[in-house]
């Protein structure tokens, strides 16, 4: 992946993770917040790789994003209720969905015909083979 389009996917995951953070109280607001983020990142990609919008398979990239927020959805709920470690889990997920879907997006604009398989294999191996981000946590 090139310097590009890791920073627009970058871009994307300080944006979702800012409103993981704000909005991860109410329930769905933050998803349905990041969805023009993650359109924009989609349709920068595919500007970056040279591809017109109408080329890219959507509903195989609808289909990516869907895998990705059932398991943001699944990692959640388990921590919704513990105070600190439900923000952080929220803020955390939607910046690992938002680089799984920016992934996604950059092979699918690669080779359009033949788009990544999508699993939760595949989003597992994606999300602990790429860079890291580092989290400091201090107390107050």
């Amino acid at each position: 992946m090139d310097a590009e389009i890791q920073g627009i996917i970058r871009r994307a995951s300080v944006v979702s993770a800012g409103l993981g953070f704000a909005l991860g109280p109410v329930l769905t607001a933050d998803g349905i917040a990041m969805l023009p983020v993650q359109a924009w990142m989609i349709a920068s990609i595919a500007q970056a790789r040279g591809r017109k919008l109408s080329e890219l398979p959507w509903v195989a990239v609808a289909g990516a994003t869907a895998v990705a927020s059932v398991v943001r959805g699944a990692a959640n709920v388990s921590l919704r209720m513990v105070p600190r470690a439900g923000r952080l889990s929220n803020v955390l997920t939607a910046v690992a969905m938002t680089r799984f879907v920016g992934w996604y997006t950059d092979q699918t604009c690669i080779d359009p015909e033949h788009p990544p398989t999508v699993s939760i294999r595949a989003l597992w191996r994606e999300l602990t083979t790429r860079e890291t981000p580092e989290v400091t946590v201090t107390e107050p």
